[in-house]
């Protein structure tokens, strides 16, 4: 009970934030920038489509962009992807070509171009804010899933207030989806903000967060939420990113002491029989034969994200010679194949052909994520590899440049702290030899 009455005591702290005049400022602005991204409330947004909030957020950023106007990496390249973006649909599939797809991927890069250009080079994020920041936005999600397990629990399954829209079957069993727009969706939010949160601890304490740490003290509550939101989602995603995530703790010497845990705790879901879990190990054996079509028919949904890698992949060679595999159909091509996912390819490849993609991975590899790192097996394997028009997509990408902006200021030899009085500076310790400085001094 102590442990619930912390996460919404949490809660009640950021929801009262909202009211304080002191936190509107740029800070709270790239942190908004994020929530707003990856959630999904339904009354506001509603379940599908296009969200007249995000798209009203988006359409003040290029004013923003203008006042705040700097040449970085993320304009250079974002600049290039939507550059190609609009060359190959006006000008080489001008009969396909569609302003409000075009233009509405312009807002999703100037949007990025924004939060980057605010990270970067206006440095107006310091670490133990991002860490508080993700800690009070795994609380948030785990609060509204608790509420909405409870309420199934008792036969309510519809609530659009609550976030619910009626996650439920006889096959996959009582599912939440907190406050994303589905439990897969929450899956991949759940497990890269925890992913963050392991990185920006491990940049603040000069160490890794071992296994015991992350299970002990100031993290011990975090952790708890993300695996009781693995346990309430009910997503076969959500045991594919964690076995992604958990690759974090198996590393050096503490590999003998972790592997064993690992492949207890697996033994043990699996003869629990939990239907979700079943289903990532199915698919999974699917994706070995690398056939996207038996991966279809092991689980259609997971297919909807495994199949284009698995078809990409195994066609790579045999398509080279094709011009429309490098530029693409045109606007909203892979349209006709959302329900035969075993024909589609990875990202943007069949609206705007392998030039887009791979502009879009230079943006990816240059702005957020270290080639060699976990994240980039979980942009591959647990997000799909691509971003397109999708909002939740995209914000992932902001906690990912974010994590990668720590990284880069701990190898110039500093990281800012934000000099304000916050309860996380009283849980974690930080060595006085790694070079971090008080903003507030």
């Amino acid at each position: 009970m102590a442990y619930i009455f912390d996460i919404f005591s949490n809660i009640w702290h950021f929801i009262k934030g909202f009211f304080q005049l002191k936190n509107y400022n740029w800070t709270n602005a790239v942190l908004f920038m994020i929530v707003l991204m990856v959630i999904q409330y339904y009354p506001l947004e509603g379940s599908a489509g296009v969200s007249p909030v995000k798209v009203a957020m988006m359409a003040v950023m290029p004013i923003i962009f203008l006042a705040n106007f700097d040449i970085n990496k993320a304009v250079v390249f974002g600049g290039l992807y939507w550059a190609w973006i609009f060359y190959t649909a006006y000008f080489l599939h001008p009969y396909n070509y569609r302003s409000s797809t075009v233009m509405y991927c312009a807002m999703f890069v100037v949007t990025f171009m924004v939060f980057y250009t605010l990270i970067y080079n206006k440095h107006v994020l310091t670490i133990d804010v991002f860490i508080n920041f993700i800690r009070c936005f795994i609380f948030a999600y785990t609060g509204l899933a608790i509420i909405q397990t409870l309420l199934h629990m008792v036969g309510i399954w519809n609530l659009p207030w609550m976030n619910m829209l009626m996650w439920v079957g006889d096959e996959t069993g009582m599912r939440v989806n907190s406050f994303s727009q589905e439990p897969s969706t929450f899956a991949r939010t759940l497990w890269v903000l925890y992913y963050a949160y392991l990185k920006c601890n491990e940049y603040l304490q000069g160490s890794k967060v071992t296994i015991f740490q992350a299970f002990k003290g100031p993290h011990l509550l975090v952790s708890v939420c993300v695996l009781l939101d693995t346990i309430m989602m009910g997503s076969g995603t959500c045991f594919i990113a964690m076995g992604i995530v958990s690759l974090y703790f198996l590393r050096g010497y503490y590999l003998f002491l972790t592997l064993p845990i690992f492949i207890g705790i697996f033994f043990i879901l699996r003869d629990a029989e939990i239907k979700h879990l079943e289903r990532a190990v199915a698919v999974a054996q699917a994706a070995s034969t690398m056939n996207a079509a038996e991966i279809r028919k092991t689980d259609t949904s997971a297919a909807v994200r495994a199949a284009p890698i698995i078809n990409t992949i195994s066609n790579f060679s045999k398509r080279l010679d094709d011009e429309e595999f490098w530029i693409g159909h045109g606007c909203d091509y892979s349209l006709q194949f959302r329900k035969m996912a075993e024909r589609r390819n990875m990202g943007d490849i069949d609206d705007y052909g392998l030039i887009a993609f791979i502009l879009s991975f230079v943006v990816i590899f240059t702005c957020c994520i270290r080639f060699r790192s976990l994240a980039t097996i979980l942009l591959l394997f647990g997000l799909g590899g691509g971003t397109n028009n999708v909002a939740y997509s995209w914000g992932l990408l902001y906690i990912f440049s974010a994590t990668r902006y720590f990284y880069d200021q701990k190898k110039l030899g500093y990281l800012t702290l934000s000099g304000i009085d916050m309860d996380i500076k009283d849980d974690i310790h930080v060595p006085e030899n790694i070079g971090i400085t008080n903003k507030g001094n």
